[in-house]
This record gives C-alpha cells, sequence and structure tokens, in this order.
C-alpha cells in the first residue's frame, strides 16, 4: 500500500483510539505534565527563540511553555498560514494578540508591524497526529511543518503529544521531517543521540 494509504489509514486509527473514558479535568492536567517536562528537557533561558503552536482540541496546550520562556526572557513564536499556502511564524508577547485564522485556529493576526521569523529558532515545538520512537511524525495531511522544516530552521525540533498518539510505527515519505525528540506527559523520546538508536526516558 502507498504511504498516503497507509497515513490515511493510521489517522482513523488514532482518531478511533482517543480514550472515550477521559475526562476533561484529565485532559488538562496531562497536557501540563506534559510541557512541565518539555520544560525540564528544554529549560527557557533568556534571549532563546521559541516557536511553539495554539494547542486545538485533542492537542497537548502549550500556554505554560510560554510564559515560561517570556518570564526568562525568551521570545515566543506562532505560525500562520500565509495568502500563498506556506506558514510563517511571528512574534506574540501574549495569548490575548492571537486571532481564529481561516482555518478557526488561533494565531497571529500577520500584520506588517509584528516580527516575522522563519529561521535561527532555538527550539520548535510540533504539534501532531502521532509520533513513533524512531521521530517520524503523522501530520493532519497538509504538509505546512514539513515544508517549512525542509531547512535549517532550528536547533531542535521537538514533538509534543498525548502518550496515546506514540504508536509502534508511522509511515514516512522521504520528503517527511524527523523530529529531534518527542515529549509526552508521561515519557521523553531522544532521537538525536543516534540516527540508529532511539532512546527514551522516562
Amino acid at each position: 500500500m502507498p504511504e498516503n494509504g497507509r497515513k490515511a489509514l493510521l489517522r482513523k486509527k488514532i482518531a478511533a483510539s482517543w480514550p472515550k473514558s477521559i475526562s476533561d479535568l484529565d485532559l488538562a492536567e496531562r497536557s501540563l505534565r506534559a510541557q512541565a517536562r518539555l520544560l525540564a528537557v528544554y529549560p527557557p533561558r533568556a534571549g532563546m527563540a521559541v516557536a511553539l503552536y495554539a494547542g486545538m482540541p485533542g492537542e497537548v496546550g502549550t500556554r505554560v511553555i510560554a510564559e515560561s520562556v517570556r518570564a526568562e526572557g525568551g521570545l515566543v513564536y506562532y505560525p500562520r498560514i500565509l495568502p500563498d499556502g506556506e506558514m510563517s511564524f511571528f512574534l506574540v508577547e501574549g495569548e490575548g494578540a492571537l486571532v481564529r485564522d481561516r482555518f478557526g485556529i488561533p494565531a497571529p493576526d500577520g500584520k506588517p508591524e509584528r516580527r516575522c521569523k522563519d529561521e535561527g529558532f532555538d527550539l520548535v515545538v510540533v504539534p501532531g497526529l502521532a509520533f513513533d520512537a524512531s521521530g517520524n511524525r503523522l501530520g493532519r495531511g497538509a504538509g505546512y511543518y514539513d515544508r517549512f522544516l525542509a531547512r535549517p530552521v532550528s536547533k531542535e525540533v521537538v514533538g509534543l503529544a498525548f502518550s496515546w498518539q506514540i504508536v509502534p510505527e508511522v509511515p514516512h515519505d522521504p520528503w517527511d521531517v524527523l523530529m529531534d525528540g518527542v515529549v509526552t506527559e508521561e515519557l521523553v523520546i531522544r532521537t538525536s543521540f543516534s540516527a540508529n538508536s532511539p532512546r527514551t526516558c522516562k
């Protein structure tokens, strides 16, 4: 089966495997734990530039990460899909500056006076539907992150997800970009120690 077909099947499987009994309170608590784990592995520091995403339903949130980065004197950027269909990141000094874009996703307003940044990040945090221990990521299929990450834009590219989004294998094409690590509420997967031997830490 072509990789596109395998990816489509995995997207359906992930949607069907969502824990039906999980409460909103439990989900919020897991989101906080995942963010705390990421901050422990990638501690904020003054002057660092971090690219985040504004969490949608079913995604780990990023507000705690953003607040921690800003508190340490770092800069936080969020993505916006531009009219040409490509994704760019804009400096956001507070979540109140985010507005719903044409897809209904919280995003920077894209005003010309906002500082745009497309490279030189210290950390890019990426959402996804599924990840595996080798750093492969399954997105929603539009390819925005794969196109953005196709060039060396960051020192570290890390997936952020819930534990049930880690699967044995994510189908991948040659153009798919590997994560340097994946963080969930239960574990941290570092794939950048060795291309052939992923390491998982509790």
